[in-house]
């Protein structure tokens, strides 16, 4: 089969992961140039053929979002031209994605049509978190190795919406660690689990994500965990937000960076790449579901993950059934156990559902997790030469969707042409309850968590339905013997009353 010149290629891929003493901490810059040097050699070529780059992408780091007047450091003002400047790469193209799990695919997806269209030829995509340096520092109270200034601005890609409304903000649903939770115990009450079955039931799914991180060089934490060590409460393992203790909890505070080289299958060629190393996107589509938490159709399932799903497979020509690797977005059990659903993959599939070991186990390096999934995913497929490997991402609550099949041999379909333009309008046009910021009367509990601080249990976040099916969102009162039921005793579907007063709606059961 003659491929086309303008086929876009990954054809290397490098990671880092630094677990030194502050002093010796290499910036994401300096970490980014070890990953994309590392991608060099993954590609078998010279690294000093990364002179020759003329487009960088890359993905954004945790502290512009969380806030780097918190962290006491600076942004980049042009993070791709820094890489750049540090590899003696004379760039035509700079691009940076907005805040989001998502984005190491989407990155990868506009890439490529880039390539296809011959916008791009020898592309680096990448990314890093310094998480575990930045805090390290400020503890310490000394400067973080972090650089900052470069000329220009880089091309944004990917929305820059704010993913919050100003009522989510009222209750604090604004942290994954409070609204995941609140996915999960819906997902518990669709299948009907009791607490005991439903914490079993996580375990069992994240522990062969820890298998798989245990046996990754590259993994923050190499160490395998039982389903029941995951799931049991202990002084170590805590709750956070009911029903997931610590050791289901995503894990930022690290230092990775990762790095990809794709090029036009005519710059491989030229540079003698050879044919082993190639992989081909040969499906991917970027969607999001209804935008706010107080919009979504219900908190157990993903329409635009379904559609990404479905539009991906059609792309490829290939279906769930015969992907032999995959990498479920894993932020937190709930995450998985949605790509499960709308994906089509039993809960107790025997394919590991991770190729990096998951972010709670391998690490989640901000926004790039995605970008190492990729890299873990390519080496699979070139040991299995003709298999199928899909990968999903996430970005914000089950907001924003990427998803991608990736393969040796290339797809016999032209997907520049695929448009996801209709899908995302029919999801935009999905049926959700009408919301009341203002609740007053009989409700029953559609959903909630119960946020701790340390040992504690803080207080109840609950998304409620009044009698007339509006939602709302509420808590209860600082009432720790009720807190402490809720995590023991069922609260989904439990009648309730609901008052607004002091400008937050309170429940009272």
């Amino acid at each position: 089969m003659k491929i086309a010149d303008n086929t876009p290629v990954l054809v290397g891929g490098g990671q880092f992961t630094q677990k030194c003493e502050l002093a010796y901490a290499k910036n994401p810059i300096e970490m980014i140039v070890d990953s994309a040097r590392s991608a060099a050699r993954n590609a078998g070529i010279k690294t000093s053929l990364l002179e020759k780059i003329d487009t960088i992408a890359t993905t954004s780091l945790a502290a512009d979002a969380i806030g780097v007047d918190l962290l006491q450091t600076k942004p980049y003002t042009n993070m791709p031209r820094c890489i750049g400047d540090a590899l003696g790469a004379n760039l035509i193209n700079e691009f940076a994605a907005t805040t989001g799990g998502n984005t190491p695919q989407l990155l990868i997806n506009e890439m490529a049509m880039r390539i296809k269209t011959g916008d791009s030829y020898f592309v680096l995509i990448a990314g890093a978190e310094n998480f575990r340096s930045l805090t390290q520092a400020l503890q310490q109270g000394v400067t973080a190795p972090l650089n900052t200034m470069s000329p220009g601005k880089p091309t944004l890609l990917g929305t820059d919406r704010e993913p919050d409304n100003e009522h989510s903000l009222l209750y604090q649903l604004d942290k994954p660690i409070y609204v995941y939770p609140l996915f999960e115990n819906a997902i518990r009450g669709k299948l009907k689990h009791s607490i005991p079955e439903h914490m079993n039931f996580m375990g069992n799914i994240f522990s062969g994500l820890s298998k798989v991180a245990s046996e990754n060089p590259f993994s923050w934490f190499p160490t395998f965990r039982s389903a029941s060590e995951l799931a049991t409460i202990t002084e170590e393992n805590r709750w956070i937000g009911f029903p997931y203790p610590k050791y289901l909890n995503s894990i930022l505070s690290v230092d990775m960076a990762a790095s990809i080289i794709m090029m036009s299958n005519k710059r491989a060629n030229e540079l003698g790449i050879d044919e082993s190393r190639k992989v081909y996107l040969n499906g991917f589509c970027d969607l999001h579901d209804k935008w706010h938490l107080t919009e979504r159709v219900n908190y157990h399932s993903s329409p635009a993950m379904r559609a990404a799903g479905k539009q991906v497979f059609n792309t490829a020509n290939t279906s769930m059934d015969v992907i032999k690797y995959m990498d479920l977005y894993s932020c937190f059990p709930s995450a998985v156990e949605v790509a499960c659903q709308e994906f089509g993959i039993a809960f107790d599939d025997p394919r590991p559902f991770t190729v990096t070991g998951g972010l709670p186990y391998f690490g989640g390096p901000g926004n790039n997790y995605v970008m190492h999934a990729v890299v873990n995913m390519m080496d699979k497929l070139r040991e299995d030469p003709g298999s199928n490997g899909f990968i999903n991402a996430n970005g914000w609550y089950l907001t924003k969707h990427s998803a991608a099949v990736y393969s040796t041999e290339p797809g016999n379909r032209d997907w520049s042409f695929e448009s996801s333009t209709q899908l995302q309008e029919e999801i935009n046009q999905g049926t959700s309850p009408d919301f009341a910021e203002k609740a007053n009367g009989s409700c029953s509990i559609e959903t909630y968590t119960v946020i701790h601080n340390g040992q504690t249990p803080e207080r109840a976040i609950i998304v409620g339905l009044l009698d007339d099916n509006r939602r709302f969102f509420g808590i209860t009162e600082n009432n720790i013997e009720l807190l402490n039921d809720m995590t023991k005793n069922e609260y989904l579907g439990v009648e309730a009353t609901v008052t607004y007063s002091n400008g937050k709606n309170i429940i009272k059961f």
